[in-house]
């Protein structure tokens, strides 16, 4: 996608193990400049240190991701020196602030995130603006001079920020940064947007077909809504998503994902493709792998624990945890479906994605060494797979038949992250 692009992408702190420079791949650059209005603008392009353990790990074999702040600092510079009177690095990699109205009060701001200890490291007047994401939060702060922007997530709001710039000398004498815009069909500052008829026409087929798929039924109706939550405990909609998973596959024993993965509610009514989609958007694969009880208990321990991001509980399917403080040590114990026990040496085979399996958000780290890890016949994507099992399940399914005040799969003795003393 990248090569048949009519614009460059951009990865400054993306970089090549076999040349510890950053990737040359075709149409990938770290940084470049566009002119704007006679004003040249640079442009860098970094993203999270976290990236190995936030995608596939077969993805980012042979890269590594290094710092940012190094990386947008030589760009930068360069990028001065070709002469970019205005600096924006574009980074994925963001923060959060719960106040939007006062640029210069940095309180409400989350000072761990990445992106505040990115922009305190660079030299001063170097960066003009950092539009930031990955987080999914939002922000419109000034932090050590430098404009940080985040619009949420889902495309919902944009982002923006107004500069004068002296022409004749380049520099930017005057900001303004706006909060969040929420993106309103058809209308901008209560002014009427046109479509582009051109556009629109370009884009018409493909929104017809998507559309065609995106309402096909699945034969299901769901007499309540199946709310995402904050994945904070369980859901009927994390356990409705990892039973999907544990029935598409022949032979396993239990199934678990991360909580990361879900991304929306499910609606009330008929079911259909398209809400699916919008729940799990991503096109992960299912895999199997090996695992001992004692392995799989230390998951689940390490995940009750918890207290560095991402913290979402995970969604499980075949067995139940109870666990439980003795003294200043937690008794974890796991029993199937059935009610038999998980052995400590017990042999288990799991289901989970492909990212997980690869290293995804960490949740497998506790296992330590584990068995290879296989593809189902077809190596069926994880979303389809729960289409189909939908598909053929059929019928009315409502979030008691999943989560009730007697039916969980999860006990624990108080709220995450538990801490026994």
């Amino acid at each position: 996608r990248a090569a048949q692009a009519r614009f460059p992408f951009l990865a400054a702190n993306t970089i090549d193990d076999s040349t510890g420079k950053p990737v040359a791949w075709p149409n990938v650059k770290p940084s470049t400049i566009v002119n704007v209005r006679g004003v040249k603008v640079g442009l860098v392009g970094v993203t999270t240190i976290d990236t190995r353990a936030q995608t596939i790990g077969a993805n980012v074999v042979g890269l590594t991701f290094a710092p940012l702040a190094p990386a947008i600092t030589r760009e930068a510079m360069a990028l001065r020196a070709s002469g970019a009177t205005v600096v924006i690095v574009m980074a994925h990699a963001g923060g959060r602030c719960s106040r939007l109205d006062d640029p210069e009060d940095l309180a409400s701001c989350d000072q761990m995130q990445e992106i505040m200890g990115v922009a305190r490291a660079l030299p001063a007047r170097l960066v003009d603006l950092i539009a930031a994401g990955h987080t999914h939060q939002a922000m419109a702060q000034d932090v050590a001079g430098i404009p940080i922007v985040e619009a949420y997530a889902n495309g919902r709001s944009f982002s923006r920020v107004d500069f004068s710039v002296n022409r004749s000398s380049g520099v930017v004498v005057a900001k303004h940064i706006f909060q969040p815009q929420d993106v309103v069909a058809g209308r901008y500052e209560s002014r009427v947007v046109t479509p582009d008829a051109t556009t629109n026409a370009v884009l018409a087929p493909a929104v017809t077909k998507a559309m065609t798929v995106k309402t096909q039924p699945l034969g299901v109706f769901l007499e309540t809504p199946f709310p995402r939550g904050n994945q904070q405990d369980e859901t009927a909609l994390a356990d409705l998503i990892t039973d999907g998973m544990l029935a598409s596959v022949r032979g396993a024993d239990v199934a678990f994902g991360n909580g990361g993965s879900l991304r929306m509610d499910l609606p009330g009514g008929p079911l259909t493709y398209g809400a699916v989609y919008e729940v799990y958007p991503f096109d992960n694969r299912l895999v199997m792998t090996t695992l001992t009880g004692d392995q799989l208990t230390r998951i689940i321990s390490y995940n009750l624990t918890r207290t560095a991001a991402p913290t979402e509980i995970l969604p499980i399917a075949g067995f139940t945890v109870d666990a439980k403080c003795e003294g200043a040590h937690l008794r974890v114990v796991l029993t199937r479906s059935s009610g038999a026990t998980i052995r400590a040496d017990e042999k288990l085979t799991i289901v989970t994605s492909d990212f997980v399996a690869g290293g995804g958000d960490g949740v497998m780290a506790p296992a330590g060494p584990v068995g290879d890890v296989r593809n189902p016949d077809g190596s069926p994507i994880l979303r389809e797979s729960v289409v189909a099992w939908l598909r053929d399940r059929g019928g009315r399914l409502n979030e008691n038949q999943f989560v009730s005040a007697g039916n969980r799969r999860w006990h624990y003795p108080m709220p995450r992250p538990v801490i026994c003393r």
